[in-house]
């Protein structure tokens, strides 16, 4: 009965949805019944039973199905630090699940009290103390939710219609869905409506969570935070308050700039950074325009966040970006780290063979 059970229950996943984990709850009933058969296998031959190489072999080959275990456990404990603290569980999920940091900061403020839905991100229900919306099916399906990303005052009237408080996406599956470009993707956070009832609470490169409110929101007020983003002001042969790395190419005479006559030419080996100070926690928004000799090149958003020495790396937030032979703009939100006082901001290249012009920079402190 174990036996047809288990058949049956593989076969209807087999032909429904293959997702491994949905095969633990027979897993551990072949595996007992591979062991009764290998017994009742030997049972059969009772010489072999009493026999030395049977009674060493036992254990040589218990020690067999073990050794993949044991090889995980040595890789594991060459490539990352095993997690045996709090603040360490939560580094090495955050490491492995970028999705992490949402579900700990609810956990963190709210407790259990809160409703989140979350698109696109259903395996991460495991991780929310409060109540988790969002699947495939059901009342929570994706389909509406995406449906209603362009109308912002629809996709609000669902979401609380389904008492959801807190809103979460993530730029990189949607964007896999969707086909959509930064600017595509981001224009309904510039919605009135949106900006009246949606509050960015936290924020990762192609993560974004969102409180809901019922009340009207004053319209949050950007704030920049760069020095010269255009790269306009000139000292020299280099724009002012930008610090370089190498020599990087600054052309003045507007043939290769998105804006005004400034633009920035890096490589692998040349780029500029500029530092600014930041306030811990707060959302920030950066953006550029890049510009590539041709298809498929890839530049970065890239921030690395400093302690108030100036000295400690707190977080590095890198998105990578693909640009091509026309002036593309690029847009990442992120949140700075609880013990942030500094930030450099970098115009770097990426990856690939060509180099990468920048132009027209610029880091929005939201403020609410």
């Amino acid at each position: 009965m174990l036996l047809a059970a288990a058949i049956v229950f593989t076969l209807f996943w087999f032909y429904s949805f293959q997702i491994v984990r949905f095969l633990l709850v027979v897993i551990p009933t072949y595996g007992l019944m591979s062991a009764a058969s290998l017994d009742r296998l030997t049972s059969l031959l009772p010489r072999l039973q009493r026999s030395t190489p049977y009674m060493l072999g036992t254990p040589v080959v218990a020690l067999l199905l073990l050794w993949p275990a044991g090889s995980y456990w040595h890789e594991l404990k060459r490539n990352e630090r095993l997690p045996v603290t709090a603040k360490q569980r939560d580094s090495y999920l955050e490491h492995n699940l970028p999705a992490y940091p949402a579900y700990e900061w609810l956990n963190r403020h709210r407790g259990r009290d809160y409703v989140l839905y979350a698109l696109l991100d259903e395996q991460m229900t495991y991780f929310a103390d409060g109540q988790f919306i969002g699947g495939w099916f059901g009342p929570g399906r994706y389909s509406p939710i995406l449906e209603k990303l362009s109308a912002p005052k629809d996709l609000f009237l669902r979401l609380k219609g389904m008492g959801a408080t807190f809103f979460l996406i993530d730029e990189q599956k949607i964007r896999g869905r969707q086909g959509w470009v930064d600017p595509q993707f981001l224009s309904f956070m510039n919605d009135p409506f949106f900006q009246a009832h949606f509050k960015i609470v936290l924020a990762r490169p192609y993560l974004l969570l969102f409180e809901l409110f019922d009340q009207t929101l004053a319209p949050p007020q950007p704030v920049q935070v760069l020095k010269n983003p255009g790269f306009e002001d000139l000292e020299g042969d280099m724009p002012r308050f930008w610090k370089p790395r190498g020599t990087p190419l600054i052309d003045s005479t507007g043939q290769h700039s998105f804006h005004g006559k400034v633009a920035v030419r890096v490589d692998g080996e040349n780029w500029l950074s500029q530092r600014v100070p930041v306030q811990p926690e707060a959302a920030y928004v950066l953006r550029n325009a890049t510009y590539a000799s041709r298809e498929k090149e890839f530049a970065g958003l890239q921030i690395n966040w400093l302690d108030c020495s100036g000295l400690k790396l707190l977080r590095a937030d890198i998105e990578v970006v693909q640009t091509g032979p026309q002036w593309m703009d690029h847009v990442v939100t992120t949140t700075a780290p609880e013990n942030a006082c500094w930030a450099d901001v970098y115009a770097s290249f990426q990856a690939g063979p060509e180099p990468i012009w920048f132009d027209d920079f610029a880091l929005m402190q939201i403020q609410y």
